[in-house]
Formats: C-alpha cells, structure tokens, sequence
C-alpha cells in the first residue's frame, strides 16, 4: 500500500500590490493680489479575483486553498504657498480614494480533498489586507489683508471581500471546510485625511483643513440553493475486514467482487456505509490488503475455528477446534451460573495453542 506522509498541497492565490502617489505644489508670488490653485486626486480601482467555472480541483490526500488579497498605499497632497501684497485666491484640494475587490467564485465547480480553505481577504499564508489611504490638503499665505479660505482633504477606503458558492457547485472535505471572509488590518484607521491652513496679515489665521474621511469594510460568503458542502467524511470512516476468497471463488460484497488495490463501485460503498448515500459517489474507496501484525477477534463459547498451516502456535494442521470458555475462570468471585453466556474473549488466533485443553476442544 503507498503511503502519503508528505501529501502535496493545491494552492490558487490572486493578490493586488498597488502603489499610487501623486503630489500638487503650487507656489505664487505677487505684487497685488494673487490667485493660486493646487489639485491632487488619484482614484485606485483594483480586483484580485479566483473564478472557477464547472472545473474539477481535486486534491486526494492532501489540501485546497483558495485565496484572494488586496495590498496598496494610496497617498495625495496638495500644498499652496501665496505671497501677495494685497490678497490671494487659494484653492488646495487633495482626494485619495481606494476600492479594493477581493472575490471568489465557485459555480458549478467541485471541489475535493483533505481540508479546503476559501478566505477572500487574506492570502495563503493568512496575512489578512493590507490597504491605506492618506489625503492631505495646506496652504501658507501671506499678505495685507487675510486670506481665509480653507484648504479640503478627503480620504476615502471601500475593501469588498466576497466568496460566492453557485450553482451545483460541491465541495466534500474528509475534515474541515473554512469559507473567510474578514475586514484588513487597521481597521477605519486605514483611511487618513491631514492638513491645515496659516494665513499671515493684519488678521492672522490658523486652522485644520477640511478633512473628509469615508470608510467601509464589507464581507460577505453567499452560498446559493443547490450548492452542496460535506465535511468531516473522515469523521465517518466506513472500514471493513473482508475475506478475498471464498471457497476459491473471489468474496462479493456488494454486488461485485473485492479485488485488492482496486476502487469500490458505486453499489460497494453504499453497502460499506452506515447507511446508502453517507459515502458520496465521487470519494474514492479502495481495497487494500492489511498490514499489521496481530488483529484481535472476539471469541465466543462453542465458536469453532480450522488451522490452517502457518497460522497457530500448536496444534494439528485441516484440524477443527471449538473454544470452551470457562465462567469460572472469567470471573472468579461468581457463581458459574451467574455468568452471561454471551462475554467474549479477544484473541490472536494465530498465536494461539490449540492443544491447550482447557481453552479448546479438538473435533477433528
């Protein structure tokens, strides 16, 4: 039987690493009266997306992860600076705004392995999104006569994390199924607006920017109607010990022979189940020889057992022997007749010695 010690893994991951910087200065000087604008705006729109459409991934021993992760730094300024003689027109406006999409979508696709993972929002290593967003407006002038116009910063972060389970979509895990979806790192402290305004004249003045700052997080798993998710298969382990032959012919069980190292049918599995249907179709069962040393078997009085050569430790070889349970022995402080005629004894038989005869009777 092959062994999988270090089963492999299957990983998709779609991740966004942005950098946007944009920086306005406008600088004026005038005898009279001056007139001064500084614009900075950068709108950053970006989509790490994993979309699986009627495809089959499939992972028979180890895991699936799927993973989707936005990362980015969006920063503007604005700066004015006026020197006037008598007054200035200024206008410092800086707008920095992120919407950032991390999705995934299943739609009739299957899924199948050991444990499956889908997490929108952070990659595979589980590092969650990383996403700021600083806007910064100020203005310096200087003249006669005051100059009170206020420089605008607004900062703005929409991060949407979405998993979307459609269709016939099925997913079956032997252990766990994790859908995730989570806000980023920071939080609303993501967002950033900063900035102010001095103006010296006759009537100084001094003040904050207008800062604006709009931030939202929104994660969202939709799993529709006919989609289909089973964990914990392996919770459930249907295992069998089956003879190969009987009477020289191969042993059947349900509906059709076992055959070492060959998948179980259909028919098979619901036979090997608790219950038809509690081992789905498309998990693979297969006939495997037993590897171990020693089983145990529960052995009843007046059970009977045939040696076979190479099987027992005493004994004659086409011989049959009966077990003879004695009550006494199993219980000592009883009475013979108080003792249930149906406690089992656990043995090895073939280490057994079948002369012994107290413990087995020789039919022959």
């Amino acid at each position: 039987m092959r062994r999988y010690d270090e089963p492999g893994t299957l990983n998709i991951e779609a991740k966004t690493d942005f950098e946007a910087a944009d920086r306005t200065n406008a600088d004026e000087v005038s005898l009279v009266v001056g007139l001064t604008v500084a614009d900075s705006q950068v709108l950053a729109k970006t989509r790490a997306q994993i979309d699986v459409q009627s495809a089959t991934l499939q992972n028979e021993y180890g895991d699936i992860t799927l993973a989707t992760r936005g990362d980015g730094t969006n920063a503007t300024i604005a700066d004015v600076h006026s020197a006037s003689g008598l007054g200035s027109v200024i206008s410092s406006k800086s707008v920095a705004d992120t919407v950032a999409r991390q999705n995934i979508l299943l739609n009739n696709a299957t899924l199948r392995a050991k444990d499956i993972r889908v997490a929108s929002g952070e990659n595979l290593v589980k590092a969650p999104n990383s996403l700021n967003v600083v806007s910064s407006s100020n203005s310096f002038t200087a003249s006669l006569f005051p100059t009170f116009t206020v420089p605008n910063a607004v900062s703005s972060l929409q991060e949407l994390n979405s998993i979307n389970i459609t269709g016939n979509t099925k997913m079956f895990a032997y252990g766990d199924i994790d859908l995730y979806t989570a806000e980023g790192l920071g939080a609303g402290d993501r967002a950033e607006s900063i900035g102010g305004v001095l103006a010296i004249s006759l009537i100084p003045f001094a003040a904050d920017a207008d800062l604006d700052r709009t931030y939202d997080s929104d994660n969202e798993v939709n799993i529709e109607t006919n989609a289909r998710l089973i964990a914990g298969i392996a919770a459930a382990n249907a295992v069998r010990i089956l003879p190969v032959q009987n009477n020289g012919q191969p042993y059947q069980f349900g509906g059709g022979p076992v055959v070492l190292n060959a998948d179980l049918t259909p028919s098979q599995k619901n036979a090997l189940g608790p219950e038809p249907g509690s081992i789905p179709s498309s998990m693979r069962y297969h006939f495997a020889p037993l590897e171990i040393d020693s089983i145990s078997v529960d052995f009843y009085t007046g059970f009977v057992v045939k040696i076979v050569n190479g099987s027992h430790n005493g004994g004659t070889v086409n011989n049959y022997y009966q077990f003879i349970q004695s009550p006494v022995q199993e219980l000592e402080n009883e009475a013979p007749d108080t003792v249930p005629a149906d406690v089992p004894t656990a043995l090895f038989p073939h280490l057994e010695n079948y002369n012994l005869a107290s413990r087995w009777k020789n039919l022959g």
